[in-house]
């Protein structure tokens, strides 16, 4: 029981904006898969069905576009189970990233009222890491000097 009142005085919306910073920027700047998916399923995933247990639910979730998407994507998730001829582990699968992109939308309400308060940082936080993981990306290109068809020539435009 101790360890449940420590949660309680969590601030839960501030871990789950840095979980999900981490995830997005690392998703985007290494090459290793499992350490950004620690981030959402260590950070992100637990503390968003916590806040959605304690009945924090964001103003914004009860919004009819919010409430469209989350029904696309329960429809998508118990779909899978009905369409194709995919075996049962394939479709339990496919279920299990519905689910994941209803918690994923879940963290996406919470942290956008953070970053709503703070319009100028956040921005500036996500072009910064979409300068540095182009440029990560496009510096082995350049320094071998093997370019491909598709960043040469048509394939650039």
């Amino acid at each position: 029981m101790r360890i449940i009142e420590k949660i309680r005085g969590w601030p839960h919306a501030s871990v789950i904006n840095v979980s999900l910073l981490a995830f997005f920027f690392l998703g985007m700047l290494v090459p290793w898969e499992d350490l950004y998916r620690f981030f959402f399923f260590a950070g992100v995933v637990p503390l968003t069905v916590w806040s959605f247990f304690k009945g924090e639910i964001p103003p914004a979730a009860t919004s009819p576009v919010i409430l469209l998407l989350l029904l696309l994507t329960a429809y998508l998730a118990l779909n899978s189970f009905f369409v194709g001829d995919a075996a049962f582990r394939m479709a339990f699968r496919r279920f299990r990233w519905g689910i994941t992109v209803f918690i994923l939308a879940g963290a996406l309400l919470i942290a956008c009222r953070q970053w709503i308060r703070r319009p100028g940082f956040y921005g500036r936080l996500f072009l910064g890491a979409v300068i540095v993981s182009g440029t990560a990306m496009m510096i082995p290109y350049l320094m071998a000097g093997d370019f491909g068809d598709r960043i040469a020539g048509v394939g650039l435009l």
